[in-house]
């Protein structure tokens, strides 16, 4: 496969423009006529690659995310196609530079990734491009297919190609988390000769998965709220893709996504999803592998390349979960499966409430399932839930406490939000792009139920330490009430690959301190431009991605004088263009002499502030922020200014003093002037006092 120059640069900043049906450069199969392919709204992503708005291609769109047809000059394949990322939708940007390193034929090629200047929004926003090819998907609908393919044709042809993806996938930790048959493509020739795993990075892992495909676990959340996953994850949507191509009909037509979950959490995933289609010899050992519902018992890879090598396997059957000798009704509705309830006590958070201070949950616990650990850990989520009292928002946290306690394995549930922890930065990302209630959030990172989850997990979290330590910091983020905390600093820190929200930068899509000193510079040319640079989610979103760049000056950001505020952006615009070794930025250099003002005024000395102004002028030219800010944070300047202006405060108080003296004089015209007429006189008489007597000495010494 042909190496391009464009594959490793996954973070290109593009320019963009939009005309209809024109013709792209040739290439080297010659000239494309556009106005004859369909092609319309071009957009060029680089030098190399040109994307066309008008030519979407439905068959790669991955839900929100939606595909357009592009092509490629010079150093970059010719046949391309672009997802468009959504705002909502974080795409996995920190993977983009392992997956490009990736050759495998079953992969679909990575050719580059960065913002574009996408016409028909009229903004950035961020793109993958990947090398087309991929021909069609091999099942259109997910969630009703049912091929009925004999398995050897399977073994080669699909399991074999499959599992050189994932072990590729795998040696870069990597989890694919869309593996499924409308994802999978016949790379355009019959009788899947040539099979493509279609992409994995442009929206949150998982996200866009149909139901079927997840693990009960995760199925469980809300799509964008699933998490990173693990690798047993695939393994698990790799048995899901396998059972829908072998099975001759569909046993789950019709459900719906919770009925499918529960049907999954009665009977088993293999029992589910292959209902009566039976299987026997070698398939049969994989399929049981690959969908047993216990991480621990599920076949990794490793024992795949084994089956696939001949080696047969005996993976236990799937155990039965734990189910009630009696329902207890909740909800108008009867309940056997602990797991089933916990998903819907929060329909109905004050029955739920009931059910626990009757004892009723206890008992049925206790006496229906005979499950100890479980009694254990309803009595701690009683309590923990107790230690906030038992007003406003109680019942709330109990349900949540308590679905913990019954479903220990699967996501938080909070009022309208279900998530793995590690999926709440995805979600949160989510909440503040489509304008949802952003109170839930902070109620759910303020009752912290993260240290029950881990302790409620039947095997030990991977870096629990880690992940409890950034839930504490939420908290703290909360209560930082400026500019620097809030939810904002929490979607950041729980949401690393998050491009920045700031209303200021709506129309840039900036994901690094460097991006936004680049749209800074593109905004300093507008008209329209704001005044300040900084705002909640600005200060937010830097002090996250680097804190030496400005948590040294968020107090002054924070301060109400204007002029202290000014010259605190200044210095955090200077820090990342020094410490990232940045070009020069005359026009944020021009933007922030136009900000200058307050400070000016903090100087007395007006001949000062004209020298002040005609330096910083000369300085914006160059574009160095570090010098524009050096004018300014010269501390014996100021000191030198305020010890002039407090000289000349004195002097003016002794003027005034005498002006006053003077004016109390004139008030009295009869005695005005005599006191210094006697003093007047006195020196006078004094003086030809002197001389008489010097002139009568001489005198007498003469005679």
């Amino acid at each position: 496969m042909a190496e391009t120059a464009v594959q490793n640069e996954p973070d290109t900043k593009v320019k963009a423009s939009q005309t209809e049906n024109a013709v792209p450069a040739k290439t080297d199969a010659g000239a494309t006529d556009v106005a004859k392919s369909g092609f319309s709204g071009e957009c060029a992503f680089n030098d190399h690659i040109v994307v066309y708005s008008g030519t979407n291609l439905p068959k790669y769109d991955r839900g929100a995310v939606k595909a357009f047809s592009a092509r490629g000059t010079d150093k970059a394949p010719s046949n391309l196609f672009a997802l468009i990322c959504e705002d909502h939708l974080t795409p996995r940007t920190s993977r983009m530079g392992s997956y490009a390193s990736i050759v495998n034929p079953a992969l679909v090629r990575l050719v580059a990734s960065g913002a574009i200047e996408w016409a028909p929004a009229r903004r950035e926003r961020y793109c993958i491009i990947y090398e087309d090819g991929l021909g069609n998907p091999l099942i259109p609908n997910d969630t009703t297919a049912a091929l009925g393919l004999k398995p050897e044709m399977v073994l080669n042809m699909i399991i074999r190609p499959l599992a050189s993806a994932l072990s590729d996938l795998r040696d870069r930790d990597i989890v694919h988390g869309s593996i499924r048959g409308s994802n999978i493509y016949d790379g355009g020739k019959a009788g899947y000769e040539r099979i493509v795993l279609g992409d994995c990075l442009s929206s949150p892992t998982s996200s866009t998965q149909p139901v079927l495909y997840e693990t009960i676990e995760r199925a469980c959340a809300m799509p964008v709220g699933r998490g990173p996953g693990i690798l047993p994850d695939d393994m698990y949507a790799l048995g899901v893709t396998l059972a829908v191509m072998l099975r001759h009909s569909n046993p789950l037509e019709g459900l719906s996504d919770q009925e499918i979950i529960e049907r999954k959490i009665e009977d088993g995933s293999y029992a589910a999803i292959l209902g009566k289609d039976r299987f026997t010899g070698s398939i049969l050992e994989l399929l049981r592998g690959l969908l047993h519902d216990d991480v621990g018992q599920r076949w990794r890879l490793d024992e795949v390349l084994e089956w696939l090598d001949g080696r047969r396997l005996s993976p236990k059957q799937s155990a039965r979960r734990n189910k009630a000798a009696r329902p207890i009704p909740f909800n108008g509705r009867k309940y056997t499966q602990p797991e089933i309830l916990a998903m819907d006590l929060n329909r109905n958070v004050n029955e739920a409430r009931q059910l626990v201070d009757d004892g009723e949950m206890e008992q049925w616990i206790v006496r229906a399932l005979e499950d100890k650990p479980m009694a254990a850990r309803l009595e701690s989520a009683i309590r923990s839930s107790e230690e906030g009292g038992k007003s406003a928002g109680y019942p709330e946290r109990l349900a949540t406490r308590v679905g913990i306690a019954l479903d220990p394995e699967g996501p938080i549930r909070y009022k309208s939000i279900s998530v793995a922890p590690e999926g709440v930065g995805a979600a949160l990302m989510e909440a503040f792009v489509m304008k949802r209630d952003l109170n839930v959030f902070t109620e759910f990172f303020m009752n912290y139920f993260i240290t029950q989850w881990v302790d409620a997990q039947p095997t030990t979290v991977q870096d629990a330490s880690n992940l409890i330590s950034k839930f504490d910091g939420t908290r703290a983020h909360l209560r930082t009430k400026g500019m620097g905390g809030g939810l904002e600093k929490c979607l950041y820190a729980m949401n690393p690959e998050a491009h920045c929200l700031s209303e200021k930068l709506s129309k840039y899509h900036v994901r690094t301190p460097e991006d936004m000193m680049y749209a800074f510079e593109k905004m300093s040319k507008l008209p329209s431009r704001p005044g300040m640079f900084f705002d909640r989610h600005i200060v937010a979103f830097l002090s996250v991605k680097d804190r030496k760049n400005i948590d040294p000056y968020t107090f002054d950001l924070n301060t109400s004088e204007q002029y202290r505020r000014t010259l605190a952006e200044m210095r955090t615009l200077a820090t990342i263009q020094k410490r990232s070794q940045m070009p020069r930025f005359p026009g944020i250099a021009a933007w922030m002499v136009d900000n200058l003002e307050p400070v000016y005024e903090r100087f007395h000395d007006r001949e000062l502030r004209v020298e002040l102004r005609k330096k910083a002028e000369r300085a914006k030219e160059t574009g160095d922020l570090a010098k524009l800010v050096l004018l300014f944070d010269n501390p014996a300047l100021y000191q030198e200014d305020l010890a002039n202006f407090r000289r000349a405060m004195r002097k003016h108080y002794d003027l005034e003093q005498e002006v006053a003296q003077t004016e109390r004089d004139l008030r009295d015209e009869a005695s005005f002037g005599i006191g210094t007429g006697r003093q007047i006189a006195a020196v006078v008489a004094g003086i030809l006092a002197g001389i008489i007597i010097l002139t009568t000495t001489f005198m007498n010494l003469a005679g």
